[in-house]
């Protein structure tokens, strides 16, 4: 059995991304985030837990 502070772990990522687009008035923003929960109650069982969340802005439209 693995000591005690290593039954329990996690990993969080974050992103961000911007870009001004190809051409004018195209921009985005991207936001991720996963994040990862694993427990090891005994060396024969690791329940893990995962999820994820992302949103994307985009500026599409043409202006006068």
């Amino acid at each position: 059995s693995p000591p005690a502070d290593r039954r329990l772990g996690g990993e969080l990522q974050l992103l961000y991304k911007r870009g001004d687009g190809f051409r004018e008035h195209t921009g985005f923003d991207v936001y991720n985030a996963t994040g990862k929960i694993l427990y090891e109650p005994r060396p024969t069982t690791r329940i893990s837990f995962k999820g994820n969340a992302h949103r994307e802005d985009t500026r599409a439209t043409s202006r006068p």
